[in-house]
């Protein structure tokens, strides 16, 4: 299922390269550009409707674009659709929606991203393209007293996809790393201005710790705030570097 801010006429008749069936688009096979770059994830009609009705729990559903800008056909530019960002819902209730470009961490924190690229830069410049692959996320309530925050550990392995610029496998890891925490808070802290839970905290409380979250979040209103994602851990191993020869 997906949401549009274009004409629907226009997003059915938007058709595939090498004259496939439609039926191997974006819109009817997602999953199969998803596991080539996992950005936004696909959602089923059946999960939107489950996930509505779940406590706690930020619901987001892609929205389609057409995008006539990086293909050509017959010297021609051709239509192709893209995921381009979310519609959010927090508690069954709309929210607003969120360019792709203003929540580059979610796809750090779903445990259903299978890679998705992470460019290094420096002064603007690439340096290395990484692929990162399969998080795996622990998300921990720390409950003190009247107060509730949490902590949000990610472990993630990736491949070296290209060097532009030579760089040490350690400092590789250590730059991306940094640039994952930082995504990640971005995303929460975007999600924040619509009175969303983009990394679920709350429903990790929740679903864990259903007494506390009683005591916290049984009035239903938006009580996150900045304070609350109290510290963001990441870990990366860079499995190989392919026939790259790297410092």
């Amino acid at each position: 299922i997906f949401a549009t801010k274009e004409p629907l006429d226009k997003v059915f008749t938007v058709t595939p390269f090498f004259n496939l069936s439609p039926l191997m688009s974006l819109l009817q096979q997602p999953q199969e550009s998803y596991r080539q770059e996992s950005d936004i994830t696909p959602i089923s009609s059946r999960e939107f409707q489950s996930d509505l009705q779940e406590p706690g729990k930020a619901t987001l559903l892609p929205s389609l674009s057409i995008s006539k800008r990086n293909w050509e056909k017959g010297g021609k530019p051709h239509p192709m659709l893209k995921m381009d960002g979310v519609y959010v819902f927090q508690d069954g209730k709309y929210q607003g929606w969120l360019s792709e470009q203003s929540i580059p961490g979610l796809r750090w924190v779903e445990p259903q991203t299978q890679r998705s690229p992470l460019i290094l830069r420096k002064d603007g410049k690439s340096q290395v393209s990484l692929s990162l692959e399969n998080p795996k996320i622990q998300i921990v309530p720390n409950v003190k007293g009247k107060d509730v925050t949490y902590t949000v550990d990610v472990m993630l392995t990736g491949v070296v996809s290209e060097v532009i610029q030579p760089m040490s496998e350690r400092l590789m890891e250590d730059k991306a790393v940094g640039q994952v925490r930082k995504e990640i808070r971005q995303t929460f802290e975007k999600g924040l201005e619509i009175q969303s839970d983009l990394l679920q905290l709350e429903y990790t409380l929740y679903r864990k710790q259903n007494k506390e979250w009683k005591k916290f979040y049984a009035e239903k209103d938006f009580k996150l705030t900045k304070e609350s994602l109290q510290e963001i851990k990441v870990s990366l191993k860079l499995n190989n570097s392919g026939k790259l020869k790297i410092p």
